[in-house]
């Protein structure tokens, strides 16, 4: 009975112990992050949602310095 009971602690324990998830607009925000979270995703250190949101933010953040380049915004 006590096994069965730390088991089931253990497992609610682990359970909580993954990854935080971060949106796109936090990627797209933090362009570095989400450089370094695509390649994770690609080498299979990271799965779900955390690479498809910085996919989708670093797209994002390339559209906008393209767009801010295109309009002159950038100064460079």
């Amino acid at each position: 009975m006590k096994t069965t009971l730390l088991a089931i602690a253990a497992v609610f324990a682990l359970s909580g112990c993954g990854d935080k998830e971060y949106d796109a607009s936090y990627y797209q925000a933090n362009h570095e992050k989400a450089e370094d979270t695509v390649k994770k995703c690609e080498a299979g250190e990271v799965t779900g949602k955390n690479c498809d949101n910085a996919r989708t933010g670093l797209d994002n953040y390339k559209a906008k310095k393209l767009e801010d380049h295109l309009s002159g915004k950038d100064k460079s």
